[in-house]
């Protein structure tokens, strides 16, 4: 299962902005930091733990996002303005971990409490009737992630 590349992933137009351009590249890996008032946003190489997001789309304002990504990063220092639209950087050597700050880590990581692994892609979906367990519908891109809750 390759969800790197995932047909329909990235919306089109991928960007509205040029701004950004270097921080939150289309097609990047990116780990989200900081506070909700000094949010911070880190390039990542996409197959590293820290890669927790993949950028799919880079516009001005949140609202312009694909309705279904999983999480915009909005960024305004008051001379530039950009949103990253981001979706979680699923990686089948890695379990998410869905505490406050979402993080990648290993599946026996015992401090881990919220753990999830991707056990299926599913295209042309728009819901997640076709998982065993649940995942993350992805219903205007039409593909789903599958999931599995880890002890």
């Amino acid at each position: 299962m390759d969800l790197s590349r995932i047909a329909g992933e990235y919306p089109t137009p991928p960007t509205l902005t040029d701004a950004g351009q270097t921080d939150a590249p289309v097609g990047g890996c990116v780990s989200p930091g900081g506070t909700p008032t000094q949010a911070t946003l880190h390039l990542a190489g996409c197959t590293s733990p820290q890669a927790t997001y993949r950028v799919v789309q880079r516009v001005i304002t949140p609202d312009q996002c694909v309705p279904d990504r999983d999480r915009p990063f909005y960024f305004n220092d008051g001379h530039t303005e950009w949103t990253a639209c981001m979706d979680i950087n699923w990686d089948p050597t890695y379990c998410i971990n869905l505490d406050a700050v979402v993080t990648k880590v290993a599946c026996d990581d015992p401090n881990a409490h919220n753990k999830i692994k991707a056990t299926q892609l599913l295209l042309d979906t728009t819901a997640v009737d076709g998982c065993t367990a649940s995942g993350y519908a992805h219903p205007t891109r039409r593909y789903t992630i599958c999931t599995d809750t880890q002890k």
